[in-house]
């Protein structure tokens, strides 16, 4: 195990969720922590005393500038996502689209972009989601289920709580642990880590 003591963590994301918990974790850790995202309010309103940055996942020329005025990067985590949901019959074109580029693209772009600016136990962790191995995602409370107004998110949240192996819902502490682990981990490389409870199981 390495120490991320005098390492710099580039966290992509929102200013609260997992990228939030991750940012506490990383910190809490030692970690020199810089924050970006798209809209850079939210995050310099979180953290007054972070590194802020601006950056588009979707935007080849966003990414290789950034990592311009980083100059060095010891881990990146992105937990950037650009949602397209409903059935097959309901979706638009523009919304899959974006999420492509925001979880795959952008993901290639940022290895292409950062990769060469890490030191040689530098790492990428790259969020993703449980459904392409499965449509029964671990439910994480993030805030992402608040637009189903309250009651109907307590009876999913509960529903899916009942019927996971951990027997709860995922907190976002669950999630930034994990992050720390891989990001202190010298010889863990080229995995999928599940963080899920255990629901694709079920």
């Amino acid at each position: 195990m390495s120490t991320l003591h005098d390492r710099t963590v580039l966290v992509i994301g929102r200013g609260d969720g997992i990228a939030g918990a991750v940012v506490d974790a990383a910190r809490a850790a030692g970690a020199n922590v810089v924050v970006a995202g798209r809209d850079p309010a939210p995050l310099k309103a979180a953290y007054p005393d972070l590194t802020v940055e601006t950056i588009d996942v979707t935007d080849e020329a966003s990414i290789a500038s950034l990592a311009v005025r980083l100059g060095r990067v010891d881990h990146v985590v992105s937990t950037v996502s650009a949602r397209a949901r409903g059935l097959v019959g309901e979706l638009d074109a523009d919304a899959v689209t974006l999420s492509f580029r925001t979880k795959i693209v952008g993901a290639i772009m940022l290895a292409k972009h950062l990769a060469p600016i890490m030191p040689s136990d530098g790492s990428l962790v790259l969020f993703s989601g449980a459904s392409g191995r499965k449509s029964a995602p671990g439910t994480v409370d993030t805030g992402a289920y608040d637009g189903l107004g309250e009651e109907r998110k307590t009876a999913l949240l509960t529903h899916r709580a009942e019927h996971s192996p951990a027997g709860r819902i995922g907190t976002t502490d669950d999630i930034a642990t994990a992050v720390v682990f891989v990001l202190t981990n010298t010889y863990l490389t080229g995995v999928s880590l599940n963080v899920d409870g255990g629901e694709p199981l079920v």
